[in-house]
């Protein structure tokens, strides 16, 4: 059973290249979660743009709605621009508190429309939520910062464009690229501390490429030389249960890439 009372399954690609990642959350509602309280949201594959902004605002609506009914809830993403929709619900469910979003991933998810070498709107999310101005992140969440800037911590980091850790530094985002983290889960434990003094309440988004293909193969951009995992999960777990966590995302989960069911694998020792 998993460790959080509500999960919602969101099979959605409209942000990135590969249609097959919005397998992943149907794979994990079928075969984790079958006798659990869960949510299946089907996003439309055709008209991405569209469909990109009409899926975030129902997983937000969703995640919204269920916050006010669980203390916890978990969300099984497809490609990782489901975290704005993941975090604008969160934000309407608790409109006068404080956000801490700890972020793991190979990526930082920086870019914006103007900056993008490929366009994929699932290298963008953080600079949706934190605020950034471009008119697609304003038509799909509004004016203001979801998260932010200084309530957010970015860890796992090994592929990005300067753009993007320039516009993070403007920001003052505390952001970890994983070559001078010789200790990924230790400094997962203090960023979620120090999230927790000076928040009301955290989140956590895991983008599982964060984590060694060795282990992770599955999953729709992998980068070399990841996280190793088997240090980091009991510290995630551990986190599960705190008081002030309301919210865990998982997403990039990509089956027709997963080897021997390795990732599928992983996520079981996650959530369970």
């Amino acid at each position: 059973m998993p460790l959080l009372p509500y999960n919602i399954c969101f099979a959605f690609a409209s942000g990135a290249p590969m249609a097959e990642v919005r397998d992943g959350p149907l794979r994990i509602a079928y075969r984790l979660l079958p006798h659990s309280l869960t949510h299946i949201i089907h996003s439309p594959l055709a008209n991405k743009r569209q469909g990109l902004t009409k899926g975030i605002k129902r997983l937000a609506q969703s995640v919204s709605k269920q916050l006010q009914r669980y203390p916890k809830v978990l969300i099984f993403g497809g490609d990782h621009s489901c975290a704005i929709g993941t975090w604008s619900g969160v934000r309407k469910a608790y409109p006068q508190a404080r956000i801490g979003l700890l972020w793991l991933d190979a990526h930082l998810d920086s870019h914006s429309p103007l900056t993008s070498p490929s366009g994929n709107i699932h290298g963008m999310p953080v600079a949706c939520l934190l605020g950034n101005k471009h008119s697609l992140f304003q038509h799909m969440i509004g004016y203001q910062a979801v998260i932010h800037p200084k309530d957010c911590i970015i860890i796992g980091v090994r592929s990005y464009e300067p753009q993007e850790a320039h516009w993070l530094n403007s920001q003052g985002v505390e952001w970890h690229p994983l070559s001078s983290t010789p200790h990924p889960a230790t400094s997962l434990d203090i960023a979620l501390r120090k999230l927790c003094r000076q928040c009301d309440i955290v989140g956590i988004s895991i983008d599982l490429d964060a984590f060694d293909p060795t282990f992770a193969p599955g999953v729709e951009t992998p980068a070399a030389n990841g996280v190793d995992p088997r240090p980091i999960l009991p510290v995630i777990k551990r986190w599960l249960t705190h008081s002030k966590l309301r919210c865990v995302e998982i997403a990039e989960y990509t089956p027709v890439n997963d080897r021997e069911d390795r990732t599928f694998c992983l996520i079981k020792r996650l959530i369970s």
